[in-house]
């Protein structure tokens, strides 16, 4: 169950990314 892994950190990633570029939505 590798891919549940792999799906939480992509959308870590992808939430982190969000944070950076759009800091004010947080």
């Amino acid at each position: 169950m590798d891919w549940i892994f792999l799906i939480l950190s992509i959308a870590l990633f992808i939430y982190l990314a969000v944070a950076m570029f759009a800091p004010d939505k947080f």
